[in-house]
């Protein structure tokens, strides 16, 4: 585990479980998700402005898509610390490097395990592709998922900067 994510190697849970809810009614800025949340909110420029942005209710999370020619590409950020807020299982996982930071690659869809603020479980699978880079940026754990090869995704990841109004 690191950056507030632990790994675990197993088999993969098919339950869909329902993304969670938004704060805002309608479309959200990511000048308003920065808003709302307690870290620095990080953008790729690799990727421009977010057709959608979500913040989830506990206000931990930030949650970016963009429609690309490639399919949806989604990016999931949160305060990482040394207790994990993320927990995934996987038959398949590798490491990698985003500019020279260490990070996770997995290939598959997997299990998302993530815990809300009095640490209570809520299960969701792969929202896309399952094609996941895991990395942490300072404070910030971003996780971007989409149909993206590792180097495309390493781009991408690179390019992550603080959102500046």
């Amino acid at each position: 585990g690191f950056a507030g994510v632990i790994v675990q190697r197993g088999s993969v849970d098919e339950d869909d479980a329902p993304p969670p809810p938004r704060v805002d009614d309608g479309r959200m800025t990511v000048a308003r998700a920065s808003d709302l949340v307690d870290f620095t909110t990080l953008v790729p420029t690799e990727l421009g402005e977010p057709d959608d942005v979500e913040v989830s209710p506990d206000r931990v999370f930030v949650s970016m898509s963009w429609d690309t020619a490639a399919g949806p590409v989604r990016l999931d950020q949160f305060e990482g610390r040394l207790d994990f807020r993320i927990a995934k299982t996987s038959p398949g996982v590798q490491y990698a490097s985003v500019a020279g930071v260490d990070a996770l690659w997995f290939e598959e869809p997997h299990e998302v395990v993530i815990l809300d603020e009095q640490e209570q479980p809520r299960t969701e699978t792969a929202r896309l592709a399952g094609h996941t880079l895991i990395w942490p940026l300072d404070d910030i754990t971003l996780r971007l998922e989409g149909d993206l090869s590792l180097e495309r995704a390493v781009e991408i990841g690179a390019s992550a900067t603080p959102y500046s109004p």
